[in-house]
């Protein structure tokens, strides 16, 4: 189980370092804002010393999370004007521009410092054609209306404070035609019903087993000061977008090395431990497993990414 041990043991480390500082306080938490221009996913000095090693780490990254290259494409966009919305330091502008020839490609991100990790990457790889990133400063999108034909957001929008805004932006630059993929955290997952409130929580106590699980969730994602962290369902965020004009499909799902070392580790134990609401064990009775050995519950892999399809309606926004 050695994902999952890694896991735990880089969860734990946060929390050593958390609790020494003064930032501890949940009252001071950051702003997204000043969280993700300081805070970027920690990547390998060796991830843009070379195209090879910079190609390396995107396949690296996709396959921490089985299935998700599927759901999450970069190829087949070729002649499209393409925006990739909250890039960070360039994984999927890499996997766009190797397996893709858009029109266009743009990356925009809060964080100058992913940016100058994309940047360097994407001058590794000299593409030929039009790439760019760009500093995303507010909530506008600093494209014109009706200029894109694909958006690509992976990630990105479950930790917004006003996810329905940047919705309402996207319906704005997208031409009619035009096709939103993004991931968002999934709440049917066994990152929220078997991680964080058995593992984290009850069996390595790393949380306080009395914090609401939607803290708890929160600070397991992205650092235990990330200030938004959110786990929707596919018709929470259905909703919410339907209130940009914009109508959902459910693509699917795809689960992380973690969970998978979790449910194979500690899933007989937490469907027999009473300390575990009847909700989460109600929910891991569901999971079965398929051909392939991966766990399956409904149909769909219970995995913390959920990946959903966005088109305009006739009200754009």
């Amino acid at each position: 189980m050695k994902s999952l041990r890694q896991a735990v043991k880089v969860f734990r480390r946060r929390v050593e370092r958390w609790i020494k500082g003064p930032e501890c306080a949940p009252v001071n938490l950051p702003s997204p804002e000043d969280y993700w221009s300081e805070h970027t996913v920690h990547v390998s000095d060796r991830l843009a010393s070379s195209p090879e090693a910079s190609l390396r780490y995107f396949h690296w990254r996709c396959d921490r999370y089985p299935g998700y290259l599927d759901l999450m494409p970069v190829r087949d966009l070729d002649d499209l004007d393409v925006l990739d919305y909250g890039c960070g330091p360039g994984h999927d502008l890499v996997g766009i521009a190797t397996y893709s020839n858009p029109r266009s490609l743009t990356g925009l991100d809060i964080s100058d410092r992913a940016l100058a990790v994309a940047n360097q990457r994407l001058a590794l790889h000299d593409f030929g054609r039009h790439v760019n990133v760009r500093t995303l400063s507010g909530n506008t999108i600093p494209l014109p209306d009706s200029s894109i034909d694909y958006v690509h957001s992976s990630g990105v929008l479950h930790h917004l404070e006003n996810p329905l805004h940047t919705l309402r932006e996207f319906a704005r630059v997208m031409r009619p035609t035009a096709r939103i993929r993004i991931m968002v955290y999934n709440r049917d997952s066994l990152w929220w019903h078997l991680y964080v409130p058995y593992v984290l929580q009850i069996r390595k106590r790393l949380l306080d087993p009395d914090i609401p699980l939607a803290t708890a969730f929160r600070m397991s994602t992205d650092g235990l000061q990330c200030p938004v962290s959110v786990a929707y369902s596919t018709e929470s965020f259905s909703a919410l977008a339907a209130e940009a004009g914009l109508e959902t499909t459910f693509i699917g799902t795809s689960i992380s090395r973690t969970e998978l070392d979790a449910w194979r580790k500690w899933g007989r134990r937490a469907l027999a431990d009473d300390k575990l609401s009847d909700e989460h064990r109600l929910f891991l009775r569901e999971i079965g497993i398929d051909a392939s050995g991966m766990p399956r519950r409904l149909g769909a892999v219970p995995g913390i990414n959920l990946v959903l399809e966005l088109t305009r309606t006739s009200v754009a926004y």
